[in-house]
């Protein structure tokens, strides 16, 4: 049977060496994204959702650094003869800035960031750009890139693709800016796509549109996506698996409908409670107690417990919190499940 696998985390860290201490951005997170499939992410700001998308493209700056950890892509390859295999590469090892890492970051990785005016160039076309990226991993003509370019920004439904390819980004509005993005991260059919809080800067409406688009265009390319995002109700459309994550920790990971509607840890219930629901009548929504803590002075033991109604003794201890599989699929972080 075949590896249904596209890319494999495991126990990735991710540190900042500041002046006024260290930061644990991502502490020890592990996961996987099957072929295909859509990984949600979720969490406050601050939790290390961005940073571990980061750290999978082998693009992290000074003064962060990985220190630990595999990001395994399980890479597909077919020879002259039409076989098919597969090889294994922790992206972790190679040079970020070496030949193969570029080749996939951009042409087998693709990352959508939050504001799409802040990630294109200014001074450049939109078509300048795209033609760029698929020359850049495509043996093709400039011609050729071009019609290819015009294809894609079809494809994303902008309208008069032959005219906007040759427009600057500030001539589009902001849903179109986002979709000319997601042109470009799609241009050379990425088998991972990751989106940053594409959806963020837009209104309901075009959130909506961006939505189905992306669904649209992953049963097109059959591209594996994840989607990075503090909406629980984008998760709920768009996601077949979640991952919640708090202070750089992956404290639940569970299919979709598990997670909405038996979530296992503190902090998962706590964020499930605090959306508005047109079932239930309330007078007022369930706010968290407490406040994110500071992440140069972590405390003890596990990181929400300050903040948890169900905390126990050994919560605030020095133990690892064990990483407790619950159901087929489904995992949580946390001392509640402990010998389960």
């Amino acid at each position: 049977m075949q590896n249904n696998t596209l890319i494999e985390v495991n126990d990735l860290r991710t540190y900042f060496y500041l002046t006024e201490g260290l930061v644990r951005a991502v502490d020890g997170v592990g996961f996987s994204i099957g072929r295909g499939r859509t990984l949600g992410v979720v969490g406050e700001s601050g939790c290390g959702k961005s940073v571990t998308a980061r750290s999978i493209m082998n693009m992290i700056r000074r003064p962060g650094r990985t220190v630990g950890g595999q990001v395994l892509y399980h890479r597909r390859e077919t020879d002259a003869a039409g076989n098919e295999s597969e090889m294994i590469v922790d992206l972790l090892k190679l040079p970020p800035m070496g030949d193969e890492m570029r080749a996939i970051r951009g042409g087998e990785f693709a990352m959508i960031f939050q504001e799409p005016r802040a990630s294109l160039s200014p001074v450049h076309t939109i078509g300048t750009q795209i033609i760029e990226a698929i020359r850049l991993h495509r043996p093709v003509t400039a011609a050729e890139a071009r019609e290819h370019g015009i294809e894609m920004l079809r494809s994303v439904k902008i309208p008069r693709p032959t005219q906007i390819i040759d427009a600057y980004p500030h001539q589009l509005s902001g849903g179109m800016c986002q979709r000319a993005m997601i042109a470009l991260a799609l241009a050379c059919q990425p088998a991972l796509l990751i989106a940053d809080e594409p959806t963020t800067a837009l209104d309901v409406t075009t959130e909506a549109q961006i939505l189905e688009l992306m669904r649209e265009l992953q049963a097109t390319f059959d591209t594996s996506i994840m989607y990075i995002t503090h909406n629980l109700a984008v998760v709920a459309e768009i996601a077949r698996d979640v991952m919640v994550m708090y202070m750089g920790k992956d404290v639940e990971f569970a299919p979709v409908d598990a997670m909405f509607h038996d979530p296992k840890h503190p902090y998962t219930v706590a964020l499930l409670s605090s959306i508005p629901r047109i079932d239930i009548e309330r007078d007022m929504l369930t706010t968290m107690a407490g406040s994110v803590p500071d992440p140069y002075a972590l405390p003890r033991g596990c990181p929400f417990h300050p903040r948890c109604p169900a905390r126990l003794p050994v919560c605030s201890q020095d133990a690892d919190v064990p990483y407790v599989t619950v159901a087929a699929g489904h995992r949580v972080r946390c001392h509640l499940y402990e010998g389960r």
